[in-house]
């Protein structure tokens, strides 16, 4: 990636995994695409600027162990509790198993409780 970035540095390269976005930006990237931005954007923002938060790194890590589309949608239900936000298009499917579920609740209380409630009251 590194390397990418130092032959290219007049495109603008955004990053796509969610565990890149602070060293990429450090290393020239502008910016990232980011599924987690949509329930934690002042988190996602620290990384875009290049720096390290280890609540993102934690939110991420629990994050990147589910199907990441489901998964920040079943983040994002949790402060309204609307099943709406549950819905994916195929060949994705809303996750199931009660143990993903309850990460996902898990990652929503991280978000309220280290950086204000992002997305209505959890």
């Amino acid at each position: 990636m590194a390397a990418l970035l130092a032959q290219h540095r007049d495109l603008a390269i955004l990053v796509g995994h969610e565990g890149h976005p602070a060293r990429a930006v450090r290393q020239g990237a502008s910016g990232a695409i980011s599924g987690a931005a949509n329930f934690a954007p002042a988190l996602l923002a620290k990384l875009v600027r290049g720096e390290d938060d280890r609540l993102i790194d934690d939110l991420l890590g629990k994050l990147l162990k589910l199907p990441v589309v489901p998964a920040v949608k079943a983040v994002l239900a949790q402060p309204t509790g609307d099943a709406v936000w549950l819905r994916v298009r195929a060949p994705l499917e809303a996750l199931e198993e009660a143990s993903d579920v309850d990460a996902c609740r898990e990652i929503a209380a991280m978000v309220a409780n280290g950086d204000g409630t992002v997305v209505g009251e959890i």
